[in-house]
């Protein structure tokens, strides 16, 4: 068995430092104790070292401890919780667009299905919103989504779904989503969306220049950045409740031009005051060469993210903050807030922190009523598909996915970032089986972004800049 500690060592600049993963609890510690580790305990030991080890297991820390076995706390009541406590359900009511977007998913060069002219039937959403209702129960408020392809392109099930909901279960808390590429609104539609309270997200990528790069009308080379901008301005100006609900979804692609991007949100007034979702071209199910973000963008991004560490310590003020990066910020001080937090121990039954319950909180069908953990995920995948309407879940693949940490459990077991792991099915699928292959490449990124992430707390707690519990 092995006597070691359940460590991890790194440095910042001259200052070392030991996390303690049974106490989830990072110490400074002085250079030869981090020497003594480093060399894998050496025999050679002065009096200074023994004391500061000493002192350190007498205060709970270098215990030995390690995961024994690999397996969800949900795996027992997994059957028992999706079927009292689902809290979203979101609805592909097409699989058509009235956009080519070089980097969709849907695009063909992903190892997902293409665009086609597939609804949704109004039975199918129907059935759909019945089986959300009877596997809902216990949560006090539930989503219903809609997405697509383009799903307005489907409004009248998007309405007579929403219509049925309410009619049928007008006890229940609602509250409704649409994602939508904003260039089919018309006044039916928005007055709709803005009765019933929906939030929107709408898709655009930055200034014309950037956005019609990628996003383009079928079977045309006109961009939709003109035809977007002015259904943005109508909503601002005719529906204000609406508009208090909108936020956008930006992709940055290869071709983009971050800091073009960041002035074009930071200084176009009717986007000023909305919530962004940032994100780059999803690597996810890649049929090909991988999309690499170019080296300008790269440095860019990388500014803005110091400068939310230089607002964290109190160097630069909260208004300095990109709207590109902000929920990243906000993030940041989510995750340094876990360092708070102080283990007993590790347990030896447990599971990386990587898996979400699938289907429990975005549970995704498709127009055939296919049922998967998220739209994220490739719809031809055999090992993501959870279950479908007329069969209700398929828990073999569910118990699957939720313990994705028995795929290479070793690795798990020994692994000092389990407990900030964000390895899902999208992430190994190979769309018939999980592969470890995938698994170690994942692995290795997230260690290295966990550090960094333990790094900046370092640094960042140095200026006494997050309290504790705030």
């Amino acid at each position: 068995m092995n006597d070691s500690p359940f460590i991890h060592l790194f440095n910042v600049a001259d200052e070392y430092f030991l996390y303690d993963v049974n106490k989830n609890n990072i110490l400074q510690i002085d250079f030869l104790l981090f020497k003594y580790f480093v060399n894998k305990n050496s025999k050679e030991m002065d009096k200074s070292i023994y004391s500061s080890i000493e002192r350190l297991k007498k205060r709970g820390y270098l215990s030995c401890n390690k995961i024994e076995k690999i397996e969800h706390p949900m795996s027992k009541i997994i059957q028992s919780y999706l079927t009292s406590k689902l809290q979203s359900i979101c609805l592909q009511v097409t699989q058509d667009c009235n956009l080519r977007c070089e980097y969709c998913v849907y695009s063909g060069n992903y190892l997902n299905r293409s665009h086609d002219k597939k609804i949704m039937s109004l039975e199918t959403a129907q059935n759909a919103i019945d089986f959300l209702i009877q596997n809902s129960s216990e949560s006090d408020r539930v989503c219903i989504g809609f997405y697509g392809g383009e799903p307005l392109l489907n409004f009248d099930v998007i309405k007579d779904t929403v219509l049925y909901a309410l009619e049928k279960y007008p006890g229940k808390n609602y509250y409704f989503t649409l994602t939508t590429n904003g260039t089919v609104f018309n006044e039916n539609y928005l007055s709709f969306l803005e009765e019933h309270k929906f939030s929107i997200t709408i898709s655009i990528d930055g200034d014309q220049k950037i956005h019609d790069m990628n996003r383009k009308f079928k079977d045309s080379d006109k961009g939709s950045f003109y035809t977007i901008m002015k259904n943005i301005e109508r909503i601002k100006e005719s529906y204000p409740n609406l508009a208090k609900r909108m936020m956008f979804s930006v992709v940055l692609s290869v071709s983009s031009d971050f800091m073009g991007c960041n002035e074009f949100f930071t200084n176009t007034n009717i986007l000023k005051e909305t919530e962004l979702s940032v994100s780059t071209v999803s690597n996810r199910y890649k049929d090909g060469e991988h999309n690499v973000q170019k080296e300008n963008n790269i440095i860019s991004q990388r500014y803005e993210l110091f400068k939310c560490i230089l607002i964290l310590i109190g160097k630069l003020d909260e208004s300095c903050c990109s709207k590109m990066v902000k929920n990243y910020y906000y993030k940041l001080r989510e995750h340094y807030k876990q360092f708070y937090i102080t283990e007993n121990g590790v347990k030896p039954i447990s599971h990386p922190s990587g898996p979400c319950i699938p289907g429990a909180f975005r549970l995704f069908v498709n127009v055939d009523g296919n049922f998967f953990p998220c739209e994220k995920v490739s719809e031809i995948s055999s090992v993501s598909k959870i279950g479908d309407l007329k069969n209700g879940f398929h828990y073999q693949n569910i118990n699957t996915i939720l313990n994705i940490g028995k795929l290479g459990d070793d690795m798990c077991k020994e692994c000092w970032a389990y407990r900030y792991c964000k390895v899902c099915v999208a992430s190994v699928d190979n769309l018939t089986n999980l592969s470890i292959e995938k698994k170690k490449d994942c692995c290795k990124r997230i260690k290295k972004e966990v550090e960094m992430m333990m790094k900046e707390y370092c640094f960042v707690s140095k200026y006494n800049a997050i309290e504790e519990g705030n």
